[in-house]
């Protein structure tokens, strides 16, 4: 499996020292200037979703199934404005692992997946988020879906540029759009370059329990250069309690689109899920 080459890393620090000599150091912070994607499938968090699915593309694979996600953007590095702490720039490691399991097949694994990445964030306006960083997945084929169905890994791996923004529109409200450019792939014959994603999500945090539980809504829309630019829709609606630096959040998903791991993105996947995520 490729890693991140330390020269990518270089860039990010350059970018950085750039953007504001002064102000106040720390490392390892807590809280994230740039926002979370609530309904990303890519989202680096904490997940458990068990999910129904109404397409069975993937062969010989159940409609229910276990999704697993086990990942976190941590915080690196930050600098605050003294005047504003709101202002500021943070660098960000980004890692973890996710697989898919068949509750319809002995619970055997169907796929999983690494996921690292580096990134830069930036805040210098009320409303306004902005990163750049490099992103990377290797996607595999479970040894007991191997088994059962002789089927081969296509070697799916993608090393990615990626940049985003975020839109504060309201105090509940953020829409954002990332896009994104593969500099590495493992398999050049099915695979393409170039993403596109946009979303929009609401947080209506304290309206419950006295004030201790809250609610939300996320849309997530993302395409593909190497599936003609077919649309991925997710959308999230659910229930949030936040203690500390952390979101707990529990509720429904509705996806259509790729399947959401490498190996298997030439097929379709349409499914509901009760979820539990946890934004670190």
């Amino acid at each position: 499996m490729k890693t991140i080459r330390t020269f990518y890393i270089l860039p990010l620090f350059l970018i950085s020292a750039l953007v504001n000599a002064g102000g106040e150091s720390r490392w390892f912070p807590t809280e994230h200037l740039y926002p979370i994607y609530l309904a990303d499938p890519y989202e680096l968090d904490f997940h458990m979703q068990l999910r129904s699915y109404d397409k069975l593309t993937i062969p010989e694979t159940g409609a229910l199934r276990f999704d697993l996600k086990a990942s976190a953007p941590m915080l690196i590095y930050e600098k605050r404005d003294s005047d504003n702490p709101r202002h500021g720039w943070q660098f960000v490691f980004l890692g973890g692992l996710r697989g898919l399991f068949d509750y319809d097949n002995s619970q055997d694994n169907v796929a999983w997946e690494g996921l690292l990445g580096l990134q830069a964030v930036f805040r210098y306006h009320k409303n306004f988020a902005w990163h750049f960083g490099t992103k990377h997945y290797s996607s595999h084929v479970g040894d007991e879906y191997i088994e059962s169905t002789g089927r081969n890994r296509i070697e799916y791996t993608r090393e990615e540029w990626r940049a985003g923004l975020a839109w504060q529109l309201n105090e509940q409200t953020i829409f954002y759009s990332d896009i994104a450019h593969a500099f590495s792939m493992r398999n050049k014959v099915v695979q393409d370059y170039d993403r596109a994603q946009v979303g929009l999500q609401y947080e209506k945090p304290g309206v419950f329990m006295d004030g201790k539980v809250g609610w939300f809504s996320a849309l997530d829309i993302s395409a593909y250069e190497e599936d003609d630019w077919d649309r991925n829709t997710t959308f999230q609606i659910g229930f949030d309690f936040r203690r500390s630096d952390r979101r707990w959040r529990f509720g429904f998903e509705y996806y259509d689109g790729r399947s959401q791991y490498g190996e298997f993105f030439q097929d379709r996947d349409q499914y509901v899920s009760l979820g539990f995520w946890i934004d670190l």
